[in-house]
């Protein structure tokens, strides 16, 4: 298990061999708060086959536009230059791309039932603690066990301040599978 912080900072080490493929799973804007938005949401990860491991990234911030330049941004894709032929050229964000200005947190939960009951104020949910973060502006995690790098993961988000707070939380998800 590797924690990865910041955002940009993903300049950590894949050994990946000549057969390797770098596969963008998801790569979205969440709202999460009380106005137009949900507190928490889940999301399920199909995790293609033969995947070998695979990491997420969660950046949360208040602003719209920051999330949607932090979705845009080419750093991912200077780890992964395999994607970069996947996505079309678009035009640089005047945004500066930063580590997030808001928190929020992330489970990777144990079981499709647990999506339901982590969406539910008070249900009682089962998640991997070592792959999981509270409250954060920017986390990162890579997952190489096994027997969650196959089928479909589920992670859990949620925005713990969206009731004591007055804006929504908006969190890029992204996720990466290395396959072979």
């Amino acid at each position: 298990m590797k924690q990865l912080f910041p955002w940009f900072c993903l300049l950590f080490t894949f050994s990946l061999s000549a057969q390797d493929k770098a596969v963008e799973v998801i790569n979205n804007i969440y709202c999460l708060g009380i106005v137009d938005c949900n507190p928490s949401l889940t999301e399920a990860i199909e995790l293609p086959p033969n995947t070998k491991r695979w990491f997420y990234t969660v950046t949360a911030t208040k602003s719209p536009q920051k999330a949607a330049a932090i979705r845009k941004n080419p750093a991912i894709f200077s780890v992964f230059p395999d994607l970069k032929s996947k996505k079309r050229r678009k035009k640089k964000s005047q945004i500066p791309v930063h580590t997030g200005d808001g928190v929020c947190s992330v489970y990777l939960l144990k079981h499709a039932d647990d999506t339901e009951k982590f969406v539910v104020a008070g249900g009682a949910y089962f998640f991997y603690g070592e792959y999981s973060r509270k409250n954060v502006p920017t986390a990162g995690m890579i997952i190489e066990e096994s027997s969650l790098c196959r089928g479909t993961q589920y992670i859990g988000l949620e925005n713990s301040r969206a009731f004591t707070e007055a804006y929504n939380m908006y969190v890029v998800l992204t996720v990466i599978a290395i396959t072979d």
